[in-house]
């Protein structure tokens, strides 16, 4: 006997008859939905109940829901899914743009933060697996997903924007709620926004002080050595993760509009004291970019270390007598900088991002200019650093 409703299940996913082996993980729609409201919280979403009430129950929310309410309670179900609810409707009705994948990782961790403080931790999937879980392996495909668009790449806020939001937002006496909880913050952004002030999102600002105790110092201060430690790390790790992520989208800005069959090269340190160092190159084309990365026989592991564990579980692979190199073919060109420089980073123990330079043409070589260095004038040749982009 045939099982009608497995045999339909079959159909709609045909990977189900893969062998195992060589199937990947599917894009689940749990993952669609953790996009939204990741993208919700980043944006400062106030959730809709009336809203999400009067689309509740669909097939996929259901499912969500059912997953979710075996470790959350109701009260938080019904907010996680009220602002993924709303977050579809901005999104359908034409509030389309992304989120990138390093604000992604940005809002996840402050997520994590701010419900692990709440005592009931909520962890939205990383970023990686969202994109590993798309048929192309493309945080592209990922958005699209869900109907939204590829973000832009933009300058964001100076230094003294942060530590003016910081001072403004305290000088309101919690106006908008108690200083301690992040929500506060999000409800005066919004009406800073509505008057005209373009403030950080509480994501943003907290990564840029580490923690949201440095946010509202004046409320919570931060006395002990220890508490500073730990802080103070905290923030190092996290504004570390956000300048690779933010060198790779500058990368994929470039990659996305050079001509098939040029090439972009990327090197890690200024090299001055004569020694080898690490590098890498990506060539655009038709089918995606090939990528890739100096292996033992041109930068021995005695000169600088690598780790080709790393990198054959990031799907690389091993240099042969064609192709001397560690490399990956037909990446998409929006993943290609993600894909190099997370190679770079942990396969070749790269740690410093302000370290990493490229352009398109040749090995980069002589000064470097001090700034205002944009993806055309890389086109041209001109070498682009974090510290010059803009």
């Amino acid at each position: 006997m045939i099982d009608i409703d497995i045999a339909a299940e079959l159909l709609k996913s045909p990977d189900l008859l893969i062998d195992p082996v060589l199937r990947r993980r599917p894009f689940m729609v749990t993952d669609m939905m953790w996009l939204r409201y990741v993208t919700g919280y980043h944006r400062g979403i106030a959730p809709n109940y009336e809203l999400a009430l009067g689309k509740v129950p669909l097939p996929e929310i259901h499912g969500f829901r059912m997953i979710l309410s075996e470790a959350l309670p109701r009260q938080q179900v019904g907010q996680i899914i009220a602002l993924i609810e709303t977050t579809a409707e901005a999104v359908d009705a034409g509030d389309d743009e992304g989120i990138s994948f390093s604000e992604y990782q940005e809002a996840r961790e402050a997520i994590i933060r701010k419900t692990s403080g709440e005592g009931i931790p909520l962890s939205p999937p990383p970023a990686e697996r969202i994109r590993e879980g798309t048929t192309g392996r493309s945080w592209h495909l990922a958005l699209e997903s869900v109907g939204m668009k590829f973000p832009a790449v933009n300058g964001g806020f100076a230094a003294a924007d942060y530590e003016d939001a910081s001072q403004a937002y305290r000088a309101t006496g919690g106006l908008f709620g108690s200083p301690k909880d992040v929500d506060s913050y999000d409800s005066w952004m919004i009406a800073e926004v509505a008057m005209g002030r373009d403030r950080p999102s509480a994501v943003a600002i907290g990564r840029h002080f580490g923690a949201w105790e440095s946010v509202i110092g004046a409320c919570v201060p931060l006395e002990e050595d220890e508490l500073r430690g730990i802080v103070s790390h905290l923030r190092t790790e996290a504004a570390a993760d956000y300048a690779w992520a933010r060198a790779a989208e500058l990368i994929s800005e470039v990659l996305r509009t050079m001509p098939w069959n040029s090439f972009l090269s990327i090197q890690y340190g200024a090299g001055a004291d004569g020694g080898p160092q690490p590098y890498a190159q990506i060539t655009p084309g038709p089918d995606g970019a090939w990528c890739e990365i100096v292996s033992e026989e041109f930068l021995q592991a005695d000169d600088w270390p690598i780790y080709p564990e790393h990198l054959l579980q990031n799907g690389w692979s091993k240099p042969d007598v064609e192709v001397p190199n560690w490399y990956k073919e037909a990446v998409p060109l929006d993943d290609a900088g993600h894909v190099t420089l997370e190679g770079l980073r942990t396969g070749r123990s790269c740690h410093d991002a302000d370290e990493l330079r490229w352009h398109t043409g040749s090995f980069p070589s002589g000064t470097n200019p001090d700034g205002g260095v944009t993806a055309a004038d890389v086109l041209g040749g001109t070498v682009q650093t974090l510290r010059n982009a803009s």
